[in-house]
């Protein structure tokens, strides 16, 4: 095997056991394509870089020591963290941005000591969330609003993950004993119930699609045409599906894969006049079956 796919290697099995549950070494050589001789041998090279690994019944890199190199590395002083903030709120024109940094920001110091800082509901919500995921602890989440159940309710959870924008937390539902994604913003607020995780084995990663879909894995395809100004539109409102478009005489055509046809149909159906040649079938009847519920 070439040293760079080793090192490609090394490196996602590192960042799979940083995570918040341990992986035995079969589930390792499973999951990578190797044998379990080779995931002890990349284990070794780890502990041989520095890191310590709990290795009692399976794999997890230790959390105090990991958090404590993280902080290490990205330790600013008060006054830095002020000059990032400030330098963050006077980016123009990309307000979704300025958001996604502060949260990210946020997880590592408490923005919300800082006067004047937007968002500081959100900020709040996320240094619960946060601490919860570094504590392995359970939250309520206070008048969750739901937009695939259209109801409103608080929920019992286990959050174990940010998404890459930090706008969401993958949990536990404990009622429904599902893994869901909760938006931060359709929460009223969070609270700790005092609680520790009692369903970390049921921690499973979830995938969030182009449209912010999430499922257990992307596998459904679709394709459309697109105007313009559907092609605009769609680049400016889910900015990761443009390396999926290709430009063909004049117009755009997507083709991506997604978790599941909800985010994708709300965007079809606000443009009917802009997007044809829809793929698959399954597709256009999931967008015919949604439309003949809609009133005007």
């Amino acid at each position: 095997m070439p040293d760079d796919v080793k090192s490609v290697k090394l490196l996602k099995i590192l960042m799979l056991i940083a995570g918040n549950r341990k992986y035995t070494a079969s589930e390792i050589a499973e999951k990578f394509g190797c044998s379990k001789r080779s995931v002890f041998r990349y284990i070794r090279q780890i502990e041989a870089a520095g890191f310590v690994v709990d290795n009692n019944n399976g794999y997890k890199l230790e959390k105090n020591f990991a958090e404590r190199q993280l902080k290490e590395i990205l330790h600013f002083s008060e006054d830095e963290v002020f000059l990032f903030i400030n330098s963050i709120k006077n980016i123009e024109g990309n307000s979704k941005l300025q958001k996604r940094l502060l949260r990210k920001l946020n997880c590592f110091y408490h923005l919300k000591v800082f006067e004047g800082i937007r968002e500081n509901a959100a900020l709040e919500k996320i240094d619960v969330l946060s601490r919860s995921i570094s504590e392995g602890r359970q939250v309520v989440l206070h008048n969750y609003r739901s937009g695939n159940s259209n109801i409103i309710e608080s929920r019992q959870v286990e959050p174990f993950k940010f998404t890459p924008e930090y706008d969401s937390v993958v949990a536990y539902d404990v009622n429904s004993e599902m893994v869901k994604l909760f938006k931060v913003d359709r929460m009223d607020y969070v609270e700790e119930n005092g609680r520790l995780w009692k369903f970390a084995k049921h921690h499973s990663d979830c995938i969030t699609d182009a449209f912010g879909i999430a499922g257990i894995k992307i596998s459904k395809s679709i394709s459309f045409q697109l105007t313009l100004k559907a092609y605009n539109l769609l680049t400016e409102e889910f900015p990761s599906t443009k390396k999926h478009i290709a430009e063909c005489r004049g117009s755009y055509i997507l083709k991506i894969k997604v978790c599941g046809y909800e985010g994708v149909g709300r965007f079809v159906l606000g443009l009917p006049m802009d997007i044809g040649n829809i793929e698959p079938l399954s597709f256009r009847k999931y967008l015919r079956e949604l439309n003949s519920k809609r009133e005007f």
